[in-house]
């Protein structure tokens, strides 16, 4: 009975361990950068206190050096989802989303068009010559996943090793452009989100 009141023991995992993990299942600090860059959001402590999920959204977020943002790594991105609300916001979510994938997937002519007040939100891109187009769904200014699956019937067309995965956090997401091997890895190293 007693068990009941032990309090949870948190594993704590050294920052540099968690790096040299994630660096091995293929999610890195772009070479360019300095390793500094990666606590602007969460200390050393926190990190390790909460192994892997707080290193890979530092990861995935977009620092700003030199008065222009830039991403900390491009193998991973972490993303409000509210953040749809004007024409181009969809159009600057795909071309990060083809820049993931580091030329696997070449999408061109990415269009949008967003009027959340009249519910009509589309759109559209050439893959091989042909445009498509696909409605999305309005929920305010919030960001409809479906595009991830959209992007994923593309992928699973053009018969590429990897697809677009992401993990829920609350209101934000990552996503990574991964192979089913690195997504199970990750998920073991996890605990408190998935990718799906």
């Amino acid at each position: 009975m007693l068990k009941w009141f032990r309090k949870k023991t948190t594993t704590i995992v050294a920052f540099d361990m968690q790096l040299n993990t994630l660096n091995e299942i293929g999610i890195k600090l772009k070479s360019s950068l300095n390793i500094e860059l990666l606590f602007e959001h969460f200390s050393q402590e926190e990190m390790e206190k909460d192994p892997y999920t707080m290193l890979l959204v530092s990861l995935g977020s977009e620092v700003e050096m030199d008065n222009k943002f830039d991403f900390i790594s491009d193998d991973i991105w972490h993303l409000d989802t509210e953040c749809i609300e004007d024409h181009g916001d969809y159009q600057r979510i795909i071309q990060r989303l083809v820049q993931l994938t580091k030329g696997s997937l070449k999408i061109t002519e990415i269009n949008d068009y967003i009027d959340i007040d009249n519910e009509e939100v589309w759109i559209s891109f050439n893959i091989n010559g042909e445009v498509v187009k696909h409605d999305l769904r309005v929920e305010d200014d919030w960001l409809d996943l479906s595009i991830l699956g959209i992007l994923n019937s593309v992928v699973t067309k053009q018969n590429l090793e990897k697809k677009y995965y992401y993990a829920v956090l609350g209101q934000d997401i990552l996503i990574g452009f991964y192979a089913e091997e690195q997504v199970r890895k990750i998920n073991k190293l996890i605990t408190k989100i998935h990718f799906e």
